[in-house]
């Protein structure tokens, strides 16, 4: 099971041919595929009417084979991935823990295209990542 970050999700998401996502998401064709709570709320923060909105959420879910919803489980994955990670002198942004820690709790890779943000040894260490350049 492969887990979308936003920067993934939007791309899927869209019309536009986006030759590097398309040929990473066809290579895990197979494999379900699920974004965080926090991810769709996220994507779903971008459009500016409740319509639109519903409208997205259903693209998502057709494209998609579930949200992983955001628990008491993810909250304590998320404090103790912060802990270890800073422990290495590393921190991600709130929203980026909280995706990653969703991920993380449901034992699953999660997918990306923010190098920036996620391409840490201390955190490849932790959790399955993979990042789409």
């Amino acid at each position: 099971m492969i887990c979308l970050d936003n920067s993934v999700l939007r791309r899927l998401a869209s019309p536009q041919s986006f030759p590097k996502v398309n040929s990473y998401l066809s290579d895990h064709s197979s494999e379900p595929w699920v974004t965080p709570a926090t991810v769709a709320f996220e994507y779903y923060a971008y459009y500016g009417s409740q319509s639109k909105v519903r409208q997205q959420q259903r693209v998502l879910n057709n494209k998609l084979d579930g949200i992983l919803p955001f628990t008491d489980d993810v909250a304590s994955e998320a404090a103790q991935l912060q802990l270890l990670l800073g422990k290495q002198n590393v921190s991600l942004d709130i929203a980026d823990l909280l995706h990653a820690a969703t991920a993380r709790e449901a034992g699953v890779t999660f997918v990306t295209r923010d190098a920036d943000d996620y391409d840490k040894e201390p955190l490849k260490q932790l959790m399955s990542v993979e990042i789409i350049s």
